[in-house]
């Protein structure tokens, strides 16, 4: 069995901390913070959305995180998805509420899309 992880994190509050870390984190701590705002991240995925000619745009970025001395919120993890300008944070109950609204909004953009397509082909301006 292997030993946990630990790293030690310089904070402004409390001086050097050791705090266990996830094995799922990334280890990009940053020092300096307070102890509360210390952050275990892990890997970021986002919808990439293609827009020809090589260009493509990224929406919804979403990652595992936890706040391990956090006092506003609970330690366990948490997903957090970029939202508005703001992560928004959700548990498992609520991230399969994001992904049904999402399926269900992809069906509305692809009933637009044959709208459109509809629309362009009788000359585009009905």
């Amino acid at each position: 069995m292997s030993a946990q992880r630990t790293i030690t994190v310089h904070t402004r509050d409390h001086g050097p901390v050791t705090l266990p870390e996830p094995a799922w984190c990334l280890g990009r701590h940053r020092d300096g913070e307070y102890l509360a705002d210390t952050v275990h991240e892990g890997p970021e995925t986002s919808l990439v959305v293609l827009l020809g000619e090589g260009r493509q745009v990224s929406v919804l970025p979403a990652g595992l995180v936890a706040y391990p001395r956090a006092t506003t919120r609970g330690p366990e993890p948490t997903v957090a998805i970029e939202m508005d300008g703001d992560y928004r944070h959700f548990g498992p109950a609520g991230l399969e509420d994001v992904a049904q609204a999402l399926v269900a909004h992809a069906a509305v953009l692809r009933a637009l899309a044959h709208q459109l397509a509809g629309l362009l082909a009788s000359g585009g301006t009905q």
